[in-house]
């Protein structure tokens, strides 16, 4: 059997705004059924077992592997054109420092989860893409389910000006799927760092002392590349931007099961993504 192609028209109608989002996927289940059998033959022809027992050794030892090969070039160029539209319309600045990951900075654009999901179409249904969680359990180890947490689980960032980074911090969940759509030359920064294994104590994390006790591993990407990462035990950042450039992700944030009979406080994802006290972007300036 042949793949079928997205078609102009689908790709249309699958970038369309919606008026909400959680009704997506029984709201246009052929574009559903279209985006998931696109992604699960890609996955089904480049994923073998060798491949995926390689992928789940580095995970588990690493904390992030690079899974670049299970997007289809049509879906991955459909992202990248509905993403800039989403920047273009509804993204805001950040540039603050957070207590709890040892006042580590956030500076950069951002576009939240309310504002995706009332938007876009495609980003939500690639969020409970069948294919995707299946991959990602497969990978952990486990099942790896939605987040239960609404605000956290899809979220836009981009990195434009020197020193603009994505300062080392955890996640509250434990997994994402980071969809990164541009990434500027390893010289410039923007790359993605981090220590595998740890712990995060919101109360005393004690960040610095853990990158200074640890090694760090440092994972240079390119435009199109995507990536799995153990997001609550990772200590994970990003580089800051050495001089003018452009990086651009997507992140999917799952969950484990546990996560949610876990009692989590959502202060670190409060305040980089909810956009209070945030300057919106005027289009250009991106």
């Amino acid at each position: 059997m042949t793949r079928p192609e997205i078609t102009q028209m689908s790709l249309t109608d699958i970038s369309m705004p919606v008026a909400d989002a959680d009704i997506v996927t029984v709201a246009e289940p052929d574009l559903t059924a279209e985006l998931d059998d696109l992604l699960a033959r890609q996955i089904e022809a480049v994923v073998t077992d060798d491949l995926l027992a390689r992928w789940r050794a580095r995970f588990l030892a690493e904390g992030l592997v690079v899974v670049s090969e299970i997007c289809p070039p049509e879906v991955m160029a459909a992202l990248c054109a509905e993403v800039e539209r989403l920047i273009a319309g509804w993204a805001v600045r950040r540039d603050i420092r957070l207590p709890t990951t040892s006042n580590t900075p956030r500076k950069m654009n951002s576009v939240k989860r309310d504002y995706i999901a009332r938007n876009s179409a495609l980003v939500p249904l690639l969020y409970r893409s069948k294919p995707l969680l299946d991959l990602a359990t497969r990978i952990a180890g486990e099942e790896v389910v939605l987040c239960p947490y609404d605000d956290e689980q899809f979220v836009i960032a981009r990195l434009t000006e020197p020193g603009d980074t994505h300062g080392w911090h955890w996640d509250d969940y434990a997994y994402g799927m980071v969809w990164v759509l541009e990434a500027p030359p390893v010289e410039d920064g923007g790359f993605i760092q981090c220590v595998a294994d740890t712990r995060w104590d919101k109360a005393d994390p004690r960040l610095h002392e853990i990158l200074c006790s640890r090694p760090i591993r440092s994972y240079a990407l390119k435009s199109g590349d995507i990536y799995f990462l153990r997001s609550d035990t990772t200590l994970h950042g990003v580089y800051p931007l050495q001089r003018p450039s452009q990086r651009t992700i997507l992140n999917l944030a799952w969950a484990s099961v546990a996560d949610w009979s876990r009692e989590v406080v959502h202060e670190t994802t409060d305040e980089v993504y909810t956009h209070r006290g945030a300057t919106h972007v005027e289009d250009g300036q991106s």
